[in-house]
């Protein structure tokens, strides 16, 4: 990657603002959910978020690990053809030692998202804004996912 410290710029004709949420109740049954919306092109005054959070490392190494020794039986995984050999040749602490070996020398921990927090949304000529709700799914996070969903907010969707 060379060089490279952000995520592509968006590519719609929109800036894009986003809010982070915390929904009610304890650590361990809330959620944080980040709303990507379109936004007036050159508004941003915010520095742009990091990609991943501080304890991003740590979360998608233990989501692997479980993902890769104990995937369901009812999963689908004959698409995932690094499973048998990460099952045959690698133990989960040497998994875990592996990613966090290449973590530390990737500047994937550095990069940067291109949006802007809090921006003023963009106004709309009709009736509002569509929306996706979107899920990145099972044995992945929210920073997995970013790049589609600012994608689709710069093309006028709040998501």
């Amino acid at each position: 990657m060379g060089g490279q410290t952000s995520l592509p710029a968006p590519c719609g004709p929109f800036q894009v603002g986003y809010i982070d949420l915390m929904t009610e109740g304890s650590p361990t049954t809330s959620s944080f959910i980040r709303i990507y919306y379109p936004a007036p092109a050159n508004t941003c005054t915010s520095e742009p978020p990091l990609w991943t959070g501080k304890n991003c490392k740590v979360g998608m190494v233990n989501s692997m690990v479980a993902c890769i020794w104990n995937w369901p039986s009812w999963g689908n995984d004959s698409e995932y053809l690094g499973l048998d050999f990460a099952r045959k040749m690698l133990s989960p602490s040497c998994y875990a030692a592996s990613f966090n070996f290449w973590w530390g020398y990737s500047s994937a921990q550095n990069f940067t998202i291109p949006i802007c927090k809090a921006a003023p949304i963009a106004p709309h000529a009709g009736s509002g804004w569509p929306v996706v709700v979107f899920s990145h799914g099972i044995g992945s996070n929210r920073y997995t996912m970013s790049q589609v969903c600012y994608q689709l907010a710069s093309m006028g969707v709040v998501v």
